[in-house]
Protein backbone atom coordinates (compact mmCIF):
# COMPACT_ATOMS: atom_id res chain seq x y z
CA UNK A 1 0.00 0.00 0.00
CA UNK A 2 0.86 3.63 -1.21
CA UNK A 3 1.43 6.24 1.80
CA UNK A 4 0.24 8.50 -0.33
CA UNK A 5 -3.32 6.89 -0.49
CA UNK A 6 -3.32 7.08 3.19
CA UNK A 7 -5.65 9.56 5.22
CA UNK A 8 -4.46 11.71 6.76
CA UNK A 9 -0.79 11.09 5.93
CA UNK A 10 -1.12 11.84 2.28
CA UNK A 11 -0.90 15.24 3.65
CA UNK A 12 2.32 14.69 4.27
CA UNK A 13 5.28 16.09 1.76
CA UNK A 14 6.38 12.58 0.32
CA UNK A 15 9.59 13.15 2.49
CA UNK A 16 7.79 12.99 5.79
CA UNK A 17 5.75 10.09 4.46
CA UNK A 18 8.58 7.53 3.71
CA UNK A 19 10.38 8.70 7.23
CA UNK A 20 7.03 7.62 8.36
CA UNK A 21 6.78 4.31 7.14
CA UNK A 22 10.53 3.48 7.97
CA UNK A 23 10.03 3.54 11.24
CA UNK A 24 6.51 2.04 11.17
CA UNK A 25 5.69 -1.30 12.35
CA UNK A 26 3.29 -4.49 10.61
CA UNK A 27 1.83 -7.38 12.69
CA UNK A 28 -0.26 -10.32 10.86
CA UNK A 29 -3.01 -11.48 13.04
CA UNK A 30 -4.73 -15.10 13.12
CA UNK A 31 -8.85 -15.04 12.45
CA UNK A 32 -10.52 -13.75 15.66
CA UNK A 33 -7.88 -11.96 16.95
CA UNK A 34 -8.96 -8.65 18.76
CA UNK A 35 -7.55 -5.29 18.81
CA UNK A 36 -8.56 -2.30 20.78
CA UNK A 37 -8.35 0.68 20.27
CA UNK A 38 -7.60 2.09 23.76
CA UNK A 39 -4.15 -0.05 23.45
CA UNK A 40 -3.65 1.60 19.61
CA UNK A 41 -3.93 5.35 20.91
CA UNK A 42 -0.13 5.63 20.59
CA UNK A 43 -0.90 4.46 16.16
CA UNK A 44 -2.46 5.07 13.73
CA UNK A 45 -3.24 1.67 12.36
CA UNK A 46 -4.33 0.50 8.76
CA UNK A 47 -5.75 -2.91 7.73
CA UNK A 48 -3.12 -3.59 4.39
CA UNK A 49 -4.06 -7.53 4.19
CA UNK A 50 -8.15 -9.59 5.30
CA UNK A 51 -10.59 -8.37 6.30
CA UNK A 52 -11.41 -6.43 9.49
CA UNK A 53 -15.10 -5.74 11.61
CA UNK A 54 -14.89 -3.00 13.69
CA UNK A 55 -17.48 -2.90 16.83
CA UNK A 56 -18.59 0.03 18.92
CA UNK A 57 -20.65 -0.78 22.13
CA UNK A 58 -21.11 -4.40 20.90
CA UNK A 59 -22.82 -2.63 17.72
CA UNK A 60 -20.92 -3.90 14.64
CA UNK A 61 -20.27 -0.23 13.02
CA UNK A 62 -17.86 -1.41 9.79
CA UNK A 63 -16.80 -4.11 7.61
CA UNK A 64 -13.24 -3.14 6.02
CA UNK A 65 -11.71 -4.99 3.54
CA UNK A 66 -9.40 -3.87 0.71
CA UNK A 67 -12.28 -3.49 -1.98
CA UNK A 68 -13.30 -0.50 0.60
CA UNK A 69 -12.68 3.12 0.56
CA UNK A 70 -12.35 2.64 4.58
CA UNK A 71 -9.25 1.01 4.80
CA UNK A 72 -7.29 3.90 3.47
CA UNK A 73 -8.28 5.68 6.59
CA UNK A 74 -7.26 4.23 10.50
CA UNK A 75 -8.94 1.84 11.99
CA UNK A 76 -9.48 3.80 15.18
CA UNK A 77 -10.30 7.65 15.68
CA UNK A 78 -10.13 9.55 19.11
CA UNK A 79 -13.73 9.92 19.86
CA UNK A 80 -14.39 6.25 19.74
CA UNK A 81 -11.84 4.97 22.46
CA UNK A 82 -14.15 2.26 23.09
CA UNK A 83 -14.46 0.65 19.91
CA UNK A 84 -12.78 -2.81 18.87
CA UNK A 85 -11.36 -4.58 15.31
CA UNK A 86 -11.60 -8.35 15.35
CA UNK A 87 -10.22 -9.66 12.44
CA UNK A 88 -12.65 -12.50 10.57
CA UNK A 89 -10.30 -14.39 8.01
CA UNK A 90 -6.91 -13.24 9.59
CA UNK A 91 -5.30 -9.63 8.58
CA UNK A 92 -1.96 -7.76 8.66
CA UNK A 93 -2.06 -4.24 9.88
CA UNK A 94 0.75 -1.71 9.64
CA UNK A 95 0.60 0.92 12.72
CA UNK A 96 2.25 4.52 11.81
CA UNK A 97 3.49 6.29 14.90
CA UNK A 98 0.83 8.99 15.93
CA UNK A 99 3.46 11.24 17.89
CA UNK A 100 5.62 11.28 15.22
CA UNK A 101 2.73 12.15 12.55
CA UNK A 102 1.69 14.84 14.66
CA UNK A 103 5.31 16.54 14.84
CA UNK A 104 5.47 16.44 10.99
CA UNK A 105 2.06 17.88 10.37
CA UNK A 106 2.81 20.72 12.95
CA UNK A 107 5.94 21.57 11.39
CA UNK A 108 4.44 21.78 7.67
CA UNK A 109 1.00 23.64 8.54
CA UNK A 110 4.18 25.96 10.11
CA UNK A 111 5.37 25.89 6.50
CA UNK A 112 2.58 26.54 4.84
CA UNK A 113 1.96 29.71 6.63
CA UNK A 114 4.63 31.59 5.18
CA UNK A 115 3.33 30.60 1.20
CA UNK A 116 -0.36 30.75 2.08
CA UNK A 117 -0.51 34.27 0.09
CA UNK A 118 1.49 33.25 -2.75
CA UNK A 119 -1.05 32.25 -5.45
CA UNK A 120 -0.55 29.04 -7.21
CA UNK A 121 -2.38 26.60 -9.65
CA UNK A 122 -3.28 22.90 -8.09
CA UNK A 123 -0.49 21.76 -9.91
CA UNK A 124 2.19 24.62 -9.39
CA UNK A 125 0.80 24.28 -5.58
CA UNK A 126 1.54 20.62 -5.68
CA UNK A 127 5.13 21.27 -6.58
CA UNK A 128 6.49 24.20 -4.92
CA UNK A 129 5.14 22.28 -1.53
CA UNK A 130 7.11 19.22 -2.13
CA UNK A 131 10.38 21.57 -2.63
CA UNK A 132 9.60 23.85 0.37
CA UNK A 133 8.98 21.25 2.51
CA UNK A 134 11.83 19.60 1.51
CA UNK A 135 13.98 22.85 2.13
CA UNK A 136 12.41 23.48 5.20
CA UNK A 137 12.77 19.79 6.77
CA UNK A 138 16.72 19.97 5.54
CA UNK A 139 15.89 17.00 2.99
CA UNK A 140 16.56 19.24 -0.17
CA UNK A 141 20.01 17.81 -1.51
CA UNK A 142 22.74 20.28 -1.00
CA UNK A 143 26.06 19.94 -3.64
CA UNK A 144 29.43 19.87 -2.48
CA UNK A 145 30.98 23.26 -4.16
CA UNK A 146 33.96 22.00 -6.34
CA UNK A 147 37.08 21.20 -4.28
CA UNK A 148 39.67 22.94 -5.93
CA UNK A 149 38.29 26.40 -5.49
CA UNK A 150 37.46 26.02 -2.10
CA UNK A 151 41.52 24.65 -1.75
CA UNK A 152 42.14 28.33 -3.47
CA UNK A 153 40.06 29.97 -1.54
CA UNK A 154 41.43 28.35 1.79
CA UNK A 155 44.93 29.23 1.03
CA UNK A 156 44.25 32.80 0.24
CA UNK A 157 44.35 33.37 3.85
CA UNK A 158 48.02 31.84 3.82
CA UNK A 159 49.99 35.36 4.51
CA UNK A 160 52.63 33.66 3.30
CA UNK A 161 51.28 32.29 -0.07
CA UNK A 162 52.07 33.49 -3.94
CA UNK A 163 51.70 32.58 -7.23
CA UNK A 164 53.48 29.40 -6.85
CA UNK A 165 51.26 27.96 -4.47
CA UNK A 166 48.60 28.89 -5.84
CA UNK A 167 48.95 27.34 -9.29
CA UNK A 168 50.26 24.55 -7.99
CA UNK A 169 46.74 24.27 -6.18
CA UNK A 170 44.72 24.89 -9.49
CA UNK A 171 46.99 22.67 -11.63
CA UNK A 172 45.50 19.69 -9.26
CA UNK A 173 42.27 20.48 -11.75
CA UNK A 174 43.73 19.99 -15.52
CA UNK A 175 40.08 21.81 -16.33
CA UNK A 176 40.16 24.53 -14.26
CA UNK A 177 43.76 25.51 -15.23
CA UNK A 178 42.73 25.43 -18.88
CA UNK A 179 39.92 27.52 -18.18
CA UNK A 180 41.96 30.18 -16.52
CA UNK A 181 44.70 30.20 -18.91
CA UNK A 182 42.22 30.79 -21.63
CA UNK A 183 40.72 33.50 -19.78
CA UNK A 184 44.04 35.39 -18.83
CA UNK A 185 45.21 35.12 -22.72
CA UNK A 186 42.00 36.41 -23.66
CA UNK A 187 40.96 40.26 -24.93
CA UNK A 188 40.22 40.93 -21.69
CA UNK A 189 43.46 40.02 -19.73
CA UNK A 190 45.53 39.76 -22.31
CA UNK A 191 48.84 42.08 -22.23
CA UNK A 192 51.69 42.60 -25.02
CA UNK A 193 52.27 38.87 -25.23
CA UNK A 194 50.27 35.62 -24.37
CA UNK A 195 51.05 33.74 -21.20
CA UNK A 196 52.93 30.68 -21.31
CA UNK A 197 52.54 29.29 -17.78
CA UNK A 198 49.57 28.85 -15.42
CA UNK A 199 52.32 30.74 -12.79
CA UNK A 200 52.73 33.72 -14.80
CA UNK A 201 48.63 34.25 -15.16
CA UNK A 202 48.02 34.23 -11.57
CA UNK A 203 51.39 36.76 -11.47
CA UNK A 204 49.05 38.70 -14.20
CA UNK A 205 45.97 38.61 -12.54
CA UNK A 206 46.95 38.91 -9.05
CA UNK A 207 46.13 36.92 -6.15
CA UNK A 208 42.55 37.77 -5.29
CA UNK A 209 41.63 38.02 -9.01
CA UNK A 210 42.81 34.54 -9.41
CA UNK A 211 40.74 33.40 -6.00
CA UNK A 212 37.18 34.96 -7.67
CA UNK A 213 38.17 33.76 -11.16
CA UNK A 214 39.00 30.46 -9.83
CA UNK A 215 36.13 30.04 -8.03
CA UNK A 216 33.97 31.72 -10.82
CA UNK A 217 35.25 29.21 -13.72
CA UNK A 218 34.60 26.11 -11.09
CA UNK A 219 30.77 26.70 -11.15
CA UNK A 220 30.33 24.86 -13.98
CA UNK A 221 30.99 21.90 -12.85
CA UNK A 222 28.11 22.09 -10.49
CA UNK A 223 25.06 22.78 -13.17
CA UNK A 224 25.06 19.13 -13.95
CA UNK A 225 21.55 16.37 -13.83
CA UNK A 226 20.73 13.19 -14.36
CA UNK A 227 18.30 12.66 -16.83
CA UNK A 228 17.73 14.24 -20.40
CA UNK A 229 15.02 16.45 -19.89
CA UNK A 230 16.86 18.17 -16.91
CA UNK A 231 20.13 18.76 -18.26
CA UNK A 232 18.37 20.83 -21.26
CA UNK A 233 16.68 22.49 -17.64
CA UNK A 234 20.42 23.02 -16.38
CA UNK A 235 21.86 23.64 -19.68
CA UNK A 236 19.69 26.62 -19.83
CA UNK A 237 19.89 27.75 -16.19
CA UNK A 238 23.66 27.73 -17.15
CA UNK A 239 23.48 30.06 -20.21
CA UNK A 240 21.31 32.63 -18.63
CA UNK A 241 23.64 32.88 -15.28
CA UNK A 242 26.49 33.52 -17.21
CA UNK A 243 24.93 36.07 -19.29
CA UNK A 244 23.69 38.11 -16.11
CA UNK A 245 27.71 37.20 -14.70
CA UNK A 246 28.68 38.92 -18.39
CA UNK A 247 26.40 41.83 -18.27
CA UNK A 248 27.60 42.06 -14.20
CA UNK A 249 31.26 42.33 -15.13
CA UNK A 250 30.69 44.86 -17.58
CA UNK A 251 28.48 47.45 -15.34
CA UNK A 252 31.16 46.85 -12.51
CA UNK A 253 33.46 48.61 -14.77
CA UNK A 254 31.65 51.57 -14.67
CA UNK A 255 31.63 52.32 -11.06
CA UNK A 256 34.96 52.87 -8.90
CA UNK A 257 35.74 50.68 -6.69
CA UNK A 258 33.61 47.79 -7.33
CA UNK A 259 36.12 44.72 -8.18
CA UNK A 260 34.87 43.35 -11.72
CA UNK A 261 35.88 39.63 -10.88
CA UNK A 262 33.57 39.53 -7.91
CA UNK A 263 30.64 41.02 -9.80
CA UNK A 264 31.38 38.62 -12.41
CA UNK A 265 31.10 35.95 -9.52
CA UNK A 266 28.07 37.63 -8.18
CA UNK A 267 26.31 37.38 -11.27
CA UNK A 268 27.07 33.61 -11.40
CA UNK A 269 25.63 32.51 -8.11
CA UNK A 270 22.38 34.75 -8.47
CA UNK A 271 20.81 31.32 -9.98
CA UNK A 272 22.61 29.12 -8.33
CA UNK A 273 19.73 27.79 -5.88
CA UNK A 274 18.10 26.43 -9.21
CA UNK A 275 20.15 23.67 -9.31
CA UNK A 276 19.54 21.71 -5.96
CA UNK A 277 15.72 22.65 -7.13
CA UNK A 278 16.09 20.76 -10.49
CA UNK A 279 18.17 17.80 -8.54
CA UNK A 280 14.96 17.43 -6.68
CA UNK A 281 12.51 16.99 -9.65
CA UNK A 282 15.44 15.16 -11.09
CA UNK A 283 14.67 12.45 -8.59
CA UNK A 284 11.30 13.10 -8.05
CA UNK A 285 10.08 12.67 -11.74
CA UNK A 286 6.40 12.01 -10.60
CA UNK A 287 5.80 15.25 -8.93
CA UNK A 288 4.99 17.50 -11.90
CA UNK A 289 4.97 17.10 -15.56
CA UNK A 290 4.06 20.82 -16.20
CA UNK A 291 6.99 23.10 -17.42
CA UNK A 292 4.88 25.73 -16.70
CA UNK A 293 4.73 24.87 -13.15
CA UNK A 294 8.13 24.44 -12.76
CA UNK A 295 9.29 27.80 -14.17
CA UNK A 296 7.00 29.70 -11.67
CA UNK A 297 8.82 27.01 -8.55
CA UNK A 298 12.03 27.83 -10.05
CA UNK A 299 11.38 31.62 -9.87
CA UNK A 300 9.81 31.72 -6.53
CA UNK A 301 12.29 29.49 -4.46
CA UNK A 302 15.61 29.43 -6.78
CA UNK A 303 17.08 33.05 -4.69
CA UNK A 304 16.16 31.21 -1.31
CA UNK A 305 17.43 27.84 -1.95
CA UNK A 306 20.89 29.89 -3.46
CA UNK A 307 21.20 31.66 0.44
CA UNK A 308 20.85 28.50 1.98
CA UNK A 309 23.53 27.55 -0.42
CA UNK A 310 26.10 30.03 -0.23
CA UNK A 311 25.70 29.67 3.72
CA UNK A 312 26.56 26.83 3.50
CA UNK A 313 29.36 26.91 1.46
CA UNK A 314 30.92 29.44 3.90
CA UNK A 315 30.45 32.36 1.47
CA UNK A 316 30.55 36.24 3.08
CA UNK A 317 27.86 37.84 3.99
CA UNK A 318 27.42 40.01 1.18
CA UNK A 319 27.49 37.74 -1.25
CA UNK A 320 24.85 35.85 0.15
CA UNK A 321 22.74 38.87 0.44
CA UNK A 322 23.13 39.27 -3.08
CA UNK A 323 22.24 36.13 -4.12
CA UNK A 324 19.12 36.08 -1.46
CA UNK A 325 18.10 39.52 -3.66
CA UNK A 326 18.80 38.83 -6.71
CA UNK A 327 15.26 39.17 -8.19
CA UNK A 328 14.26 41.67 -5.91
CA UNK A 329 13.64 44.29 -8.34
CA UNK A 330 12.25 46.72 -5.45
CA UNK A 331 15.49 47.00 -3.39
CA UNK A 332 16.21 49.91 -2.17
CA UNK A 333 20.26 50.90 -1.10
CA UNK A 334 21.00 54.05 0.43
CA UNK A 335 24.46 55.47 -1.42
CA UNK A 336 23.48 56.91 -4.67
CA UNK A 337 26.62 54.79 -5.65
CA UNK A 338 25.80 51.25 -7.28
CA UNK A 339 27.24 47.78 -4.74
CA UNK A 340 27.10 44.78 -5.91
CA UNK A 341 23.89 44.00 -5.26
CA UNK A 342 22.52 46.53 -7.54
CA UNK A 343 25.07 45.37 -10.38
CA UNK A 344 23.48 42.04 -10.04
CA UNK A 345 19.83 43.79 -9.78
CA UNK A 346 20.29 45.63 -12.79
CA UNK A 347 22.18 43.07 -14.66
CA UNK A 348 19.56 40.33 -13.98
CA UNK A 349 16.62 42.80 -15.03
CA UNK A 350 18.63 43.63 -18.28
CA UNK A 351 19.33 39.87 -19.27
CA UNK A 352 15.53 39.74 -20.11
CA UNK A 353 15.39 42.71 -22.98
CA UNK A 354 13.78 41.01 -25.73
CA UNK A 355 12.90 38.02 -24.19
CA UNK A 356 8.85 37.22 -22.72
CA UNK A 357 9.97 37.59 -19.23
CA UNK A 358 10.04 41.28 -19.81
CA UNK A 359 6.25 41.06 -19.48
CA UNK A 360 6.44 39.56 -16.41
CA UNK A 361 8.23 42.70 -14.07
CA UNK A 362 8.50 45.90 -13.36
CA UNK A 363 9.23 48.76 -15.52
CA UNK A 364 13.03 50.00 -15.61
CA UNK A 365 11.43 52.98 -14.33
CA UNK A 366 10.68 50.85 -11.31
CA UNK A 367 13.29 49.34 -10.55
CA UNK A 368 15.48 51.36 -8.24
CA UNK A 369 19.09 49.81 -8.54
CA UNK A 370 18.54 50.91 -12.92
CA UNK A 371 18.28 54.08 -11.66
CA UNK A 372 21.58 54.67 -10.56
CA UNK A 373 23.03 57.76 -12.35
CA UNK A 374 26.29 56.19 -13.42
CA UNK A 375 24.02 53.27 -15.33
CA UNK A 376 23.11 55.87 -17.36
CA UNK A 377 19.60 53.92 -18.08
CA UNK A 378 17.79 57.31 -17.17
CA UNK A 379 19.31 57.87 -21.08
CA UNK A 380 17.50 55.29 -22.79
CA UNK A 381 13.81 54.07 -22.41
CA UNK A 382 14.26 51.03 -21.54
CA UNK A 383 18.02 49.93 -20.90
CA UNK A 384 18.78 48.66 -24.39
CA UNK A 385 21.13 51.04 -25.77
CA UNK A 386 23.42 50.01 -23.04
CA UNK A 387 23.41 46.72 -23.79
CA UNK A 388 23.71 47.41 -27.33
CA UNK A 389 26.75 49.64 -26.79
CA UNK A 390 28.23 46.82 -24.84
CA UNK A 391 27.23 44.04 -26.63
CA UNK A 392 31.10 42.85 -28.10
CA UNK A 393 32.14 43.14 -24.22
CA UNK A 394 29.51 41.26 -22.94
CA UNK A 395 29.45 38.67 -25.95
CA UNK A 396 33.22 37.70 -24.93
CA UNK A 397 32.83 37.80 -21.43
CA UNK A 398 29.89 35.14 -22.46
CA UNK A 399 32.06 33.19 -24.31
CA UNK A 400 34.63 32.33 -22.38
CA UNK A 401 32.26 31.40 -19.06
CA UNK A 402 30.84 29.24 -21.87
CA UNK A 403 34.32 27.37 -23.01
Amino acid sequence: MESSELEPILHLSRGNQKKLLDQSQTERLPPRSIISAEDEQGWLTYLIEGEITILDGGVIKDKINLNSERHKSPLFTDDHLSSRAITQVGARIIQINRSLYNKFRQEEDTARIDISEIELTNDESRVFGELYLSFVNGNLQIPNFPDVALKVRSAMHDPNIGAAEISQVIQADPVLAARLMNVVNSPLYRGWSNIGSLRNAVRRLGLESTRTLAMTLAMKQLFKAKTQHIKQRVKAVYQHSTYISAIAYVLAQRVDGLDQERALLAGLLSQIGAIPILNFIDDNPDISNSPEALDNCLEKLQCMVGGILLGHWEFDAELTEIVEQADNWTRQSEQEIPDYCDIVIAAHWLSYIDTPMLERIPRHKDVPALQKPVLRLSETSDGSNLLEEAREEIEAVHQLLQS
